[in-house]
């Protein structure tokens, strides 16, 4: 990988925090803009994993059968 990919701490330093008066009006989103990037990752793993397992279980129980 580049390491410009990557960030350094003082780049980190560097970030600032937003002011502590600033509200955000949940209402007023969309519910696809207040799907962070991550939880949709974490969701479609999620999904992908149950399928797997899925797989695994009908792949166990064939396996079983073809053993009778």
């Amino acid at each position: 990988m580049r390491p410009e990919l990557y960030r350094n701490k003082s780049s980190l330093k560097k970030l600032k925090q937003p002011p502590k008066n600033m509200c955000l009006d949940l209402n007023s989103l969309k519910s696809n803009e207040s799907i962070d990037p991550i939880e949709k990752l974490e969701d479609d793993i999620r999904h992908e994993l149950s399928v797997i397992q899925l797989h695994n279980q009908s792949i166990e129980y064939l396996t079983n059968q073809s053993r009778q």
